[in-house]
């Protein structure tokens, strides 16, 4: 074998070794943002509103539908509080998408949402929709720096 060869070759596999590194450490990061979101998920279900609010950023903003945008780790903590005092309030998701940045310190996930909550006459309303949240990997963790909910609709718990 040629010198020129030998280098070509060795070129090539060296390129090949980089690239087999940074798709695994991409499946990696988003294999850590799943199990995030559904820590959070299993947190949501639960009434440690510290613990819930713990996947936010401080900076974080949230959009649900028909409301002002919800701004800061202050201001939603208090939603949540309000929230989780809500007799038959409750909050579920479907993560069925998420992407990584190149950079590997920001993503998104695509998900489907569904909650249940008190309506004006009392009765049980549920609202479903499509959330996309976008995240940010902070000191090696992923939080949450932006929610935003589109419902698909709206009915009587009994309509389902």
């Amino acid at each position: 074998m040629t010198r020129l060869a030998s280098i070509f070759l060795c070129s090539l596999s060296a390129v090949s070794l980089v690239s087999g590194c940074a798709a695994t450490r991409m499946e990696t990061l988003r294999a850590d943002l799943l199990a995030t979101d559904k820590a959070w998920l299993g947190a949501a279900a639960e009434d440690d509103v510290g613990r819930i609010t713990s996947y936010w950023t401080d900076d974080a903003v949230v959009y649900l539908a028909d409301r002002l945008a919800v701004k800061g780790k202050e201001a939603l903590t208090k939603m949540v509080r309000r929230s989780r005092s809500t007799p038959g309030f409750s909050i579920r998701w479907d993560t069925f998408d998420a992407k990584i940045a190149r950079s590997g310190d920001m993503a998104y996930t695509l998900a489907k949402y569904k909650i249940t909550a008190p309506g004006p006459e009392g009765e049980t309303t549920i609202q479903r929709g499509t959330s996309i949240c976008l995240w940010r990997r902070e000191i090696g963790k992923w939080r949450c720096t932006m929610d935003v909910h589109a419902p698909g609709g709206q009915s009587p718990a009994a309509g389902g």
